[in-house]
């Protein structure tokens, strides 16, 4: 049986994936439900949840400096013993 979908290797990046993505951004923000979720994403920062959601904030930020330690800062440019291998 042979597979109706067989993405090919499209090299650096997948075109097709960027294409629909954009499209579907376009679409969403044409629809008028990002500004609904703006006005509510407002309203709860000045609201009684507004330290909840800024502590919530906070913990994220702390778990993504331990995944990368480079979001803290780059190391010094003149040791090289101390710069990471690009991935």
């Amino acid at each position: 049986m042979a597979d109706k979908f067989k993405p090919e290797n499209q090299g650096e990046g997948n075109r097709d994936a960027a294409r629909r993505y954009n499209e579907a951004v376009k679409k969403h923000a044409q629809s008028g439900q990002s500004d609904d979720a703006a006005q509510k994403a407002r309203e709860d920062l000045e609201g009684p949840a507004a330290e909840e959601l800024r502590g919530a904030e906070r913990e994220a930020r702390k778990h993504i400096a331990e995944e990368d330690p480079e979001v803290e800062g780059l190391p010094d440019e003149n040791d090289r013993n101390t710069r990471r291998p690009p991935r």
